[in-house]
């Protein structure tokens, strides 16, 4: 659009207001058009414990970050796991919802309380309920966690 040179507190110290050359000046790259991603995160627990993945490299968001096994919505509805293999995985109750952003995806993320799984060939770990922020590394998984703690 057009500058508003009068209104910019820069105006004075501007070198293309000066020699009015703004139509020169480069414009604004267009915004990535939002992409929607629906998601969810597994809460899987035992006594006071939480179970935690390290991301695979191979996995779509957030590689090589520790948090909760995530699994990609597909086209079809059905979930696949982001990166790792597990026998399938069906959505249990949802805890809740979180709205994120990552780069130009616009994240749904559900945290659903899953029962015992096996994850082959993923780095895992129990943490003790009182730990599970302080191993989160992704603001998505500390989001969720925070929402469920603040709930229970």
């Amino acid at each position: 659009g057009t500058p508003q040179c009068h209104q910019c507190p820069l105006a004075e110290f501007c070198l293309a207001t000066k020699s009015q050359s703004w139509e020169q000046a480069p414009q604004p790259r267009q915004r990535r058009q939002a992409v929607p991603v629906h998601m969810t995160l597994g809460l899987i627990r035992r006594q006071r414990q939480v179970l935690l993945i390290r991301r695979p490299e191979q996995a779509k968001f957030l590689k090589g970050a520790w948090g909760f096994p995530t699994f990609l919505q597909g086209n079809d509805g059905c979930l696949q796991a982001d990166g790792f293999e597990t026998e399938t995985c069906h959505q249990m109750k949802t805890l809740a919802t979180i709205q994120h952003g990552i780069t130009h995806h616009k994240i749904t993320a559900h945290l659903c309380q899953l029962p015992r799984t096996h994850f082959d060939k993923v780095e895992q770990t129990w943490v003790d309920e009182s730990d599970v922020e302080g191993h989160l590394v992704a603001s998505l998984d500390k989001k969720a966690w925070r929402q469920i703690a603040r709930e229970s």
